[in-house]
């Protein structure tokens, strides 16, 4: 009998404080008056890191993404977004309850155009 430690679902609640970041400037649109600034919070991190969830939240702005990092699953609960793909153009927009995942290399325009929070989970790739 194995006297490794149970494996047991996780409450999430932050385990950390909150803290600020900001996106680089090529990520703000020209003529875009966003300064790229963002608040988040880490609720669970996995031991490898690779997999986590965060509360991440931002006043009204626009980003654009090249080749985004990872895959990324988000849960809306504050505010409206209107996410642009540029490689045919299309726009979908979500509010509060409303659920969407980011692949791993997506193109395209994110557009908060309230103050705006989500909870996501990403699983980042191998290096």
């Amino acid at each position: 009998m194995s006297s490794s430690k149970p494996i047991t679902p996780i409450k999430l609640e932050p385990n950390e404080s909150s803290y600020p970041g900001q996106y680089p400037a090529e990520m703000v649109p020209e003529g875009q008056s966003y300064n790229g600034s963002w608040t988040e919070t880490i609720l669970y991190r996995a031991s490898d890191s690779r997999f986590s969830a965060r509360l991440w939240e931002s006043e009204p702005g626009v980003l654009q993404s090249d080749n985004y990092p990872h895959d990324e699953f988000c849960l809306v609960s504050e505010g409206e977004l209107v996410v642009t793909n540029r490689a045919d153009g299309t726009t979908v927009t979500y509010g509060p309850g409303d659920t969407f995942v980011i692949p791993a290399g997506w193109n395209g325009i994110w557009d908060m155009r309230t103050r705006f929070r989500k909870l996501y989970v990403v699983l980042a790739p191998f290096d």
